[in-house]
């Protein structure tokens, strides 16, 4: 008999293997160039290559939206939750235990439209032990291009 969680890493598993893959460029012209991009940051562990891939004020905005929506619209608010962002990313990129992700295969989704500007890409990865792993990411359209906008570790 099966456990829920084996259960569940089957058939994602089974959902992998008959998804097309498909290339997508590390870049800011797509959300999943944008993801790619953070992804190839973390193999790399080039911090700042990490950072270069986020939109922190759009992160800080949204937070705003679900915890102090008058904050969503303050500019002083934003910069001041934005370097926060920034701050914690920073450190919790030190934490992670890089080695470990570059041996991760990701498979992205097709974007789902949150707004306008906003789109969410799941991400599920295998761990080369085949345990899988999902993460919700918010990626955003600004002046930048695409920027991950927020992630969501389900």
């Amino acid at each position: 008999m099966l456990t829920l969680s084996q259960l569940r890493n089957f058939l994602i598993g089974m959902l992998m293997t008959t998804m097309p893959v498909t290339s997508v460029a590390a870049d800011f012209t797509t959300p999943q160039g944008a993801v790619r991009a953070l992804e190839e940051a973390y193999r790399n562990q080039d911090i700042e290559a990490a950072i270069a891939t986020r939109d922190f004020r759009e992160e800080a905005r949204l937070l705003f939206l679900r915890s102090n929506p008058d904050k969503a619209a303050d500019p002083e608010s934003l910069r001041q939750g934005a370097l926060i962002m920034e701050v914690l990313f920073r450190e919790e990129f030190n934490q992670i235990a890089v080695p470990s992700y570059a041996a991760l295969t990701c498979v992205l989704s097709e974007p789902v439209r949150v707004s306008e500007s906003l789109v969410k890409v799941t991400e599920r990865c295998q761990s080369p032990d085949g345990s899988w792993s999902e993460q919700n990411l918010y990626v955003f359209l600004g002046s930048q291009g695409w920027r991950v906008a927020g992630i969501v570790y389900e």
